[in-house]
């Protein structure tokens, strides 16, 4: 071609340039996999597409500048690499469209440059882009996986603290102790100068100071007393957590705030401690700095609070639980005391009036039988013999209910010997063989645990009459410097375990009666028992 022609093509191309720009782009939006705006992509293009048509007319021909362009193609991101043949076809049959046939051939051999230059260029940039977005990926996921390592290793830590707590808190034995306990931990997982737990008392309208950690020295057991804060008091009461963003700027001053203020505490967070639906107290956390605590804080002191209320209602309950029995035991005892002080009395008022009066009426038949006349009527003197046996008898019966109410010799000469003599005693109402083993205390017991062993012996014993069928029934007496035990052992056909805890019947009764006159003097007893191989029962009493 001469020059005149180049430069018509020259023009031609020029004025095809919004053209091609507009195949292309429709072309090439159908493989787009990185959103750009319309305007964005066509711009881009336009600007390519004039680039496209400069070089290809160029002189000399520069293949750098066309793997250029197709470089910048690449770096569009809208095109796929599986994708690129179909938009050279687009370029190539739109540039030589409607041109002569000298001029298409004559630029054949550019467009085949150029468009090879496209595909080197746009390869050579893509091959470039994955590597760069291999590398973000894989640098991502490493920076992912250390976040979650380190997420994981938070909770994981969290996890061992919130269990650390709460066996903590199992194992405390007192109010205080169980708020020390989770007080001492929640500071390793919530940054605080000072936690405490206080208490509500409703009735005095006071907050109640149960423990304190931090700010110092750790206080437990003070149970220091303040007004009730009814600002702090309903939103708590709510089930809410109250914040105090600043102490200095807090609206409504009080000796507390002022408290915490002169401890340099700036800021806080108040949580409930709700147990049954009901507000008992609250876990109070303080900073020196303002707005310190996060959402995450409030959720672990949530946690430890939601524990701290469980457990502390519980140590209420089992401390109510506890004065209970310390109240029934105590009872228990007066009950035994006085039981055994209206023993020796009745026992007393027997020997005194009832024993004294027999005998004098003994004495004075035996005067009206000495000096009656031998003439008397022989039915006279039958019946004055008949009233000197009945008083005799009478006289004997006394005698035995004297020594049931309260043998003399439980304390003249102690237990052991008390256990023979009743042994012996039931052998002969019985039939039953009754063995006592074992020797006196040295020293000899309380009067309270002697007497309390002797009535077991007693129950256990009738026990043994009513249900054992037994022949043989063995008492045994062993004491150290720390207890005493007694066993009273029988041959007799035992019974199924389960029905001793029953107490649905007269031997139920019984059991219990023995159980309680054991704990009544700081002892206990338990009954091991089975089917045909008979019954123990064992008693033992610290000394």
């Amino acid at each position: 071609m001469n020059s005149a022609e180049w430069s018509q093509l020259q023009e031609t191309l020029r004025r095809r340039c919004d053209a091609i720009t507009d195949s292309w782009h429709k072309a090439i939006a159908r493989t787009g996999f990185v959103p750009l705006s319309t305007t964005e992509v066509r711009q881009r293009l336009l600007e390519l597409t004039e680039q496209v048509v400069t070089l290809l007319l160029a002189e000399p021909f520069e293949r750098g500048q066309a793997e250029a362009i197709g470089a910048s193609l690449a770096s569009l991101h809208y095109i796929e690499p599986e994708a690129l043949g179909q938009t050279q076809e687009v370029l190539a049959h739109r540039l030589v469209e409607g041109l002569p046939a000298d001029q298409a051939v004559a630029l054949q051999p550019r467009l085949a440059a150029l468009l090879g230059g496209l595909a080197t260029g746009f390869l050579r940039q893509a091959h470039k882009t994955v590597l760069t977005e291999q590398e973000q990926i894989r640098t991502a996921l490493i920076t992912e996986v250390r976040r979650a390592e380190k997420t994981l290793r938070g909770h994981a830590g969290r996890l061992r603290i919130l269990h650390e707590i709460d066996s903590a808190i199992l194992a405390a034995h007192s109010l205080e102790e169980i708020a020390q306990a989770a007080l001492r931990r929640i500071r390793q997982l919530v940054p605080c100068q000072r936690a405490s737990v206080v208490l509500f008392d409703l009735e005095a309208s006071e907050t109640v100071l149960l423990a304190a950690h931090g700010c110092g020295q750790a206080r437990q057991g003070e149970r220091e007393r303040f007004s009730l804060d009814a600002r702090w008091f309903d939103e708590l009461r709510h089930g809410q957590v109250y914040v105090v963003e600043s102490l200095p700027n807090f609206p409504q001053q009080s000796p507390t705030i002022q408290a915490l203020q002169d401890e340099g505490l700036c800021s806080g967070v108040c949580v409930p401690l709700i147990a049954q639906g009901e507000l008992i107290g609250s876990l109070n956390l303080w900073t020196e700095s303002p707005d310190s605590f996060v959402l995450e804080h409030a959720d672990i002191a949530w946690e430890v609070a939601n524990s701290l209320a469980i457990a502390i209602q519980q140590a209420r309950l089992y401390e109510s639980v506890r004065q209970k029995e310390q109240q029934l035991r105590a009872m228990t005892a007066r009950l035994a005391e006085a039981e055994e002080s209206e023993r020796q009395r009745l026992a007393r008022e027997l020997h005194d009036q009832v024993g004294k009066n027999l005998t004098a009426l003994g004495i004075n038949l035996n005067l009206v039988r000495t000096h009656m006349p031998e003439k008397a009527p022989v039915l006279a003197r039958s019946r004055l013999d008949d009233s000197l046996a009945l008083v005799e008898e009478t006289v004997e019966r006394i005698r035995d209910v004297m020594a049931d109410l309260r043998p003399p010799m439980l304390d003249d000469y102690g237990l052991v010997a008390t256990l023979h003599w009743y042994g012996e005693r039931f052998a002969s109402w019985t039939g039953v063989t009754v063995t006592v083993r074992g020797e006196e205390p040295v020293p000899r017991l309380a009067t309270p645990v002697e007497n309390a062993l002797f009535r077991i012996a007693q129950e256990a014993l009738t026990n043994v009459c009513k249900h054992a069928q037994a022949t043989q029934v063995t008492m045994t007496v062993t004491a150290d410097d720390e207890a005493a035990r007694l066993v009273v052992a029988d041959d007799g056909v035992g019974c199924d375990p389960a029905q001793l805890t029953r107490p649905d019947g007269r031997r139920g009764w019984g059991l219990i009666t023995m159980t309680e006159r054991a704990e009544a003097v700081g002892g206990h007893c338990r009954i091991e028992s089975r089917p045909q191989q008979g019954t123990r029962v064992i008693v033992e009493v610290a000394r």
